[in-house]
């Protein structure tokens, strides 16, 4: 997600949705995509988009590094029904 953070690691560096952690580290890995965080429209369109191999949905449940961020009512368990739904 936008503005999130995931750690240090190249992968995890390369999956945090905030470009200014990123200088210095590139170059980074790719294949991520940053979305809007608490954006279930957003999240659904990119997962409907076939000509994209999305593998995982990485989200945290409140973001801390963007400020303190907490989801609207149903976000999170919106993104699980979603995915579990997917059909491949």
């Amino acid at each position: 997600m936008e503005k999130s953070f995931h750690g240090r690691t190249m992968a995890t560096l390369s999956a945090t949705g905030n470009a200014k952690v990123h200088k210095g580290f590139d170059p980074l890995v790719e294949g991520f995509r940053h979305i809007p965080y608490n954006d279930i429209d957003a999240l659904e369109m990119h997962l409907r988009m076939r000509d994209l191999n999305i593998v995982a949905v990485m989200v945290e449940p409140i973001l801390g590094e963007g400020g303190v961020v907490i989801p609207d009512a149903g976000y999170l368990k919106a993104i699980r029904t979603f995915c579990d739904n997917m059909i491949v």
